[in-house]
C-alpha cells in the first residue's frame, strides 16, 4: 500500500516539475523578448511631422460590465490611451477612468511600453506589459494615421505568457488627439 501511493507522489511530482520546466521556458521566451523590446536603440523617427506628438491619443467608451458596475460604481468610462516620442518608444494603458485629469494624474501607473516603426501610413508599435513577477504579454498594434490628430487601431497581434498562445485581430477603433505635456515620456 505504501509503495502505491509514494508511486502516484512521485508522479505527480514529477508532473508538476514538467510543468514548471515547460512555463519557465515559455515566459523565459517571453522575458527575452520583453527585454529586447524595451532596450530598442532610440532615434529620432520623425513621426511628429506625420503626427502631434505634445500629448496623447485616446479611445473612451462606456463599458457596462458587471465587474465595472460592481468595483468602479462612479468610473464607467475606460480610457484606453498611447504616448508616441519622437525617439520611437511609446507608452500606454487600458484604464477605468471618467476624466482626462484623472488619467493624467496616473498615467505612471501599470503602463505598458514599447518601441515603434513607420511603415507608410501605419504606425507598428511593439510593446509588452508586466502581469506577475518573471511573465510578460506582449504585444503589437498596427496604427493607420486618418490625419495629424487621429489614428486608427486596424490590427492587434498579442502573445501571452505562460501557454505563448498568439491571438492576431483586426481592429477598428479611432483615437483622437488630446494635447497635454506628460513629465516624462
Amino acid at each position: 500500500m505504501t509503495t502505491i501511493r509514494e508511486n502516484m507522489c512521485m508522479k505527480i511530482r514529477f508532473l508538476l516539475f514538467m510543468l514548471m520546466i515547460v512555463c519557465a521556458v515559455s515566459c523565459a521566451c517571453n522575458l527575452r523578448e520583453a527585454k529586447r523590446i524595451k532596450n530598442f536603440p532610440r532615434e529620432y523617427t520623425g513621426l511628429d511631422t506625420l503626427i502631434r506628438i505634445d500629448g496623447y491619443y485616446y479611445r473612451e467608451y462606456f463599458d457596462f460590465t458587471e465587474v465595472v458596475r460592481e468595483y468602479y460604481p462612479d468610473n464607467r468610462f475606460t480610457i484606453t490611451w498611447i504616448i508616441f516620442s519622437e525617439n520611437g518608444g511609446f507608452k500606454g494603458a487600458n484604464s477605468f477612468f471618467r476624466t482626462h485629469k484623472s488619467l493624467q494624474n496616473s498615467a505612471n501607473s501599470r503602463p505598458y511600453d514599447g518601441y515603434y516603426t513607420i511603415v507608410g501610413d501605419t504606425i507598428k508599435a511593439k510593446g509588452r506589459v508586466k502581469f506577475q513577477p518573471m511573465m510578460w504579454n506582449l504585444f503589437e498594434r498596427h496604427y493607420l494615421i486618418e490625419n495629424d490628430t487621429t489614428l486608427r487601431l486596424i490590427r492587434t497581434i498579442s502573445t501571452r505568457c505562460p501557454d505563448n498562445l498568439r491571438v492576431d485581430r483586426e481592429i477598428d477603433e479611432v483615437y483622437k488627439f488630446f494635447k497635454y505635456q506628460f513629465d516624462n515620456k
